[in-house]
């Protein structure tokens, strides 16, 4: 029951790689088909990687606080009003 197994299963990869080999790459047809230039739906002329679904590209969201801490300067000055009286200069 083993031999014939293994010789059915034998036969079933023989035959089936004698039915795969179709020399599709010797007829000519191959360079008639675009498979990987073209997406079916059309995917590869949205340009949707260069764009984001939301729009966050346009928003320069990584230029800017939420809160417009970008725009207050408080690293320029100090709470105290210490940076326009010159009391470092002072001894």
């Amino acid at each position: 029951m083993k031999t014939q197994l293994i010789l059915a299963l034998t036969l079933s990869v023989l035959a089936g790689s004698a039915f795969a080999a179709d020399g599709y790459d010797r007829t000519g047809s191959a360079a008639f088909t675009n498979d990987a230039a073209v997406a079916s739906d059309g995917y590869d002329r949205t340009g949707s990687a260069s764009f984001a679904s939301d729009g966050a590209d346009h928003t320069n969201a990584a230029k800017l606080a939420a809160d417009g801490f970008d725009h207050t300067g408080t690293a320029k000055v100090a709470a105290d009003g210490a940076d326009r009286v010159g009391a470092a200069r002072f001894s």
